[in-house]
C-alpha cells in the first residue's frame, strides 16, 4: 500500500522541524513524503535536506524547481506528478499525531470495502487548533459534518492537512484549470461531494497551527466572497440592490462554474440536481437566488451569521 504525503513549502524553517519529526514518529511507517518548495529564501531547504540525509523515505520534487506557484500551484504540482494509492496533505507548520495516517488509512479502507472500485473517495478528520506554541485554541468540534455537495460549496468543513484521497479521486480532481481554484482542498472536497464518497473521522489527529503567516483551511464559500471589510460592505448595502454587483467573476463562483463544465454532462441525474441548483443560483438574478435560499441551501451556524450570510448572498459582494 504506497501512501503519498505531499507537502509545499515556503520559507518554513520555524516549524519545520517539528513537522517533520512527527512524520517520523508515526506508527504507520510505510509512507514516502514528497516535498516541493515554492521558492524559499530562508533555510527551508537546508533543513530539507537534512532530513532527506537520514531517511529514505523523504524526498525533494524538482519538478517546476525554485518557481514560486503559490499554495494551490504547488500542491497540485505535486499531486499531478506523484504516484501512490492514497494521498495525503501536509502543512509545513503542524504537527500529525502518532496514528494520524494508521486510523486514516483504516477508515479509507473501511470507506473501500463499502463502494464499487471506482468511486472516488476521500477521508477527512477532527483537529486540534493550536497557537504558535501548540497551545489549544479551540476544543474540536463534534457537530454532525454534511457531506452534501450544497453544505460543502457554502459551509466547507474540509481541510486539506486533515485528508486522505483514493487514485479515483486524484483523476477527477487533476482535471482542474487551476486559475479557477481557490485552495486546493476545496476543490478535491467539492469534486469528492459531487461525485464520489466523504467519511469524517471524529478523533482529532492533528495540531493544526494558526499563526500570522498561514491560510485557515476549509474556508467556506461566505468567508472568501466577504473577503473585503465588513464596515465597507454594510456602508455599501443600499447601492448593492442591482444585479450587477454580483461577483460572478470571484472565485468562489468561477470554482462553481468549472465543476459544473467538468463534470455535469457525466455526472448521475441524483449527482445533477444540486450541481445545478447551485450554478443557476450563483449565474442568475437575485430572485433566483432568494428562491434557493428558501428551498435549498442549508441552516448551518449561528441565526445571526445564516441572516448575514443570506444577506451577502441576495445582494452580491466584492470576492476576490
Amino acid at each position: 500500500m504506497k501512501i503519498a504525503i505531499l507537502m509545499s513549502t515556503y520559507n518554513g524553517q520555524e516549524y519545520l522541524p517539528m513537522q517533520l519529526d512527527s512524520l517520523q514518529q508515526q506508527t504507520y511507517e510505510n509512507w514516502n513524503l514528497y516535498i516541493r518548495d515554492d521558492g524559499s529564501t530562508d533555510a527551508t531547504l537546508k533543513i530539507i535536506k537534512q532530513y532527506q540525509e537520514n531517511d529514505r523515505r523523504i524526498h525533494l520534487y524538482q519538478g517546476a524547481a525554485g518557481k514560486n506557484l503559490g499554495v494551490v500551484g504547488s500542491f497540485f504540482e505535486l499531486f499531478r506528478n506523484v504516484q501512490a494509492d492514497f494521498y495525503m496533505f501536509c502543512d509545513q507548520d503542524d504537527v500529525w499525531l502518532p496514528t494520524k495516517i494508521a486510523t486514516t488509512l483504516a477508515a479509507m479502507l473501511e470507506l473501500r470495502k463499502q463502494n464499487d472500485s471506482g468511486v472516488p473517495l476521500l477521508v477527512h478528520t477532527n483537529k486540534l487548533i493550536v497557537d504558535q506554541q501548540l497551545n489549544l485554541l479551540h476544543k474540536p468540534s463534534f457537530e454532525k459534518r454534511p457531506h452534501d455537495l450544497i453544505s460543502i460549496v457554502f459551509f466547507n468543513n474540509v481541510t486539506g492537512c486533515t485528508v486522505m484521497v483514493d487514485n479515483n479521486l486524484k483523476k477527477y480532481a487533476c482535471r482542474a484549470d487551476l486559475k479557477d481554484v481557490f485552495l486546493h482542498d476545496h476543490w478535491v472536497a467539492l469534486v469528492a461531494a459531487l461525485l464520489g464518497k466523504i467519511v469524517f473521522v471524529e478523533e482529532p489527529l492533528i495540531k493544526y497551527r494558526q499563526h500570522g503567516n498561514n491560510q485557515y483551511g476549509g474556508q467556506d464559500f461566505f468567508a472568501v466572497l466577504k473577503s473585503s471589510k465588513l464596515n465597507k460592505k454594510i456602508a455599501s448595502l443600499k447601492r448593492k440592490w442591482s444585479d450587477k454587483s454580483w461577483p460572478t467573476k470571484s472565485l468562489p463562483v468561477r470554482q462553481i462554474n468549472q465543476l459544473y463544465k467538468l463534470f455535469f454532462a457525466e455526472a448521475s441525474a441524483q449527482q445533477k440536481q444540486p450541481l445545478k441548483a447551485v450554478y443557476q443560483a450563483l449565474n442568475g438574478s437575485k430572485l433566483e437566488r432568494q428562491r434557493f435560499i428558501k428551498k435549498d441551501l442549508p441552516h448551518q451556524g449561528t441565526t445571526s451569521r445564516r441572516i448575514l450570510s443570506d444577506l451577502f448572498f441576495v445582494l452580491g459582494g466584492k470576492g476576490i
